[in-house]
């Protein structure tokens, strides 16, 4: 009988606690709201709007862009030109000299409190994609490549996060990651530009270069890869430290940072670029850290791959790498230099996207006289090569020359003439490559009459 009525105590005890729960978020809840509205109406009449009800508190003459820039992700208008144009028009009577009227409410046009969360579109269907470099990666020039694309098969972008330069195209909130990012971003709310992209149907592929990074180098030259034979003692490029070294932990620990950084807006694809080590220039001067035999190059490698692996894996976003079109042969002397032995680092991955630009081949190139006129002949060999490097679940997805570089006659038929070998060799979709984001011939290409 106690061991009854001590069940019964410990029921009403727990029942009681629920509802006194229940009582106290309830009191909490209502006193936050009256408290809201006390507050309110405590500073003089604020102005009535049927559209927004909430205001931005102008407390020291800021400037007008950098109030803009931080209620942006407040509102529900995409265009960040048509956001700041909105702003300004419904705020004019409490702007002075670009800056907010001190003690003025300015008026937050099309507010929403909801926080967006963006989650994967979950395909697994081929893409066709365009690459939009950083320097364009704005969201007003994003939704002017989707107006361009209609009428196209395509239905991805690439989306630089972070080139070779270092510098992310988006506002970090990671301590670390911060201290080395002191720019403003191109991208001024990742999260809302996933959200309308995935609105549009559009599968979104962000780009993340690794292992060239000349802004990291600038704030830490110990994490470059050491060249004795320069005066700044780095791997230098057009004068300038670019080349991290990619088994140091830092190096590796900073791009995770960012990686899981990426995962978190809920983007369809992670694209890793320059996984690998310098094979260009004079590299006699030059010691990598941990690295006595060139296996060594691959394991680091190895080692960032799976940690990436392993914390995307609980996620639905996919992993892809972009390697040389020329790893395709695994010629010894590539993969000493590179790292990139294409069977030990494609495990981790769901694609590989060669770079197997015709134009980027050496002129001369087995017998061929210019490489860059022959696209048919790199596209079916070097997708066959990779088809027998990889593992069954890693799919091919290349990269297309959208570049006249060498190309005797560039044109529309020069595109679909790479997409139809690509198509025919294993090609699970493509990515169209032009280093300024101009895409006039491939789009003339593309549309579907």
């Amino acid at each position: 009988m106690n061991f009854i009525k001590k069940y019964y105590l410990v029921i009403l005890i727990l029942i009681s606690t629920i509802v006194l729960l229940i009582l106290v978020d309830n009191k909490f809840a209502l006193s936050s709201h009256l408290f809201r509205v006390a507050g309110k109406n405590a500073q003089n009449q604020l102005p009535q709007s049927k559209d927004p009800d909430e205001f931005y508190f102008c407390n020291n003459e800021e400037s007008i862009n950098d109030i803009i820039e931080k209620t942006y992700s407040n509102s529900t208008i995409i265009s960040f030109k048509e956001y700041k144009k909105e702003f300004i028009k419904i705020n004019k009577d409490k702007i002075k000299n670009s800056r907010c009227i001190k003690d003025r409410h300015l008026i937050i046009p099309n507010f929403t409190a909801t926080r967006i969360i963006n989650h994967p579109l979950g395909w697994d269907k081929p893409v066709y994609a365009i690459y939009i470099q950083w320097g364009l990666a704005s969201i007003d020039n994003i939704i002017k490549h989707t107006e361009e694309i209609k009428n196209t098969p395509i239905n991805a972008f690439v989306i630089d996060a972070k080139d070779i330069v270092g510098i992310l195209t988006y506002k970090s909130n990671d301590p670390i990651v911060q201290k080395y990012q002191q720019h403003p971003a191109i991208i001024k709310d990742f999260n809302k530009l996933v959200h309308y992209l995935h609105s549009k149907n559009i599968y979104v592929i962000v780009r993340q270069a690794l292992f060239q990074d000349m802004n990291l180098i600038k704030y830490r030259k110990d994490l470059a890869i050491y060249n004795k034979n320069t005066a700044s003692k780095t791997i230098e490029y057009k004068g300038n430290p670019i080349w991290l070294d990619p088994a140091k932990q830092e190096v590796q620990d900073y791009n995770l940072r960012i990686f899981k950084e990426l995962l978190s807006f809920g983007v369809d694809e992670i694209q890793f670029d320059y996984v690998r080590y310098p094979a260009e220039g004079d590299l006699s001067g030059v010691v990598f850290h941990d690295v006595n035999t060139p296996e060594d190059k691959t394991k680091h490698l190895e080692r960032f791959l799976f940690k990436a692996w392993f914390l995307k894996y609980p996620t639905e976003t996919k992993l892809s790498l972009d390697v040389f079109g020329v790893t395709a042969w695994q010629e010894k002397k590539d993969i000493m230099a590179t790292g990139q032995d294409i069977p030990k680092i494609s495990v981790y991955l769901d694609y590989i996207s060669p770079m197997l630009y015709p134009s980027h081949f050496n002129r001369g190139f087995e017998g061929i006289a210019n490489p860059a006129d022959h696209p048919e002949y790199f596209y079916q060999k070097g997708m066959n090569y990779f088809k027998a490097l990889l593992p069954d679940y890693v799919k091919i997805r290349p990269w297309l020359q959208a570049f006249k570089w060498r190309v005797t006659n560039y044109n529309e038929e020069y595109i679909l003439r790479q997409i139809k070998t690509s198509q025919d060799n294993h090609g699970y979709g493509w990515i169209l490559w032009n280093a300024a984001s101009n895409y006039d011939t491939p789009l003339r290409a593309l549309k579907i009459r």
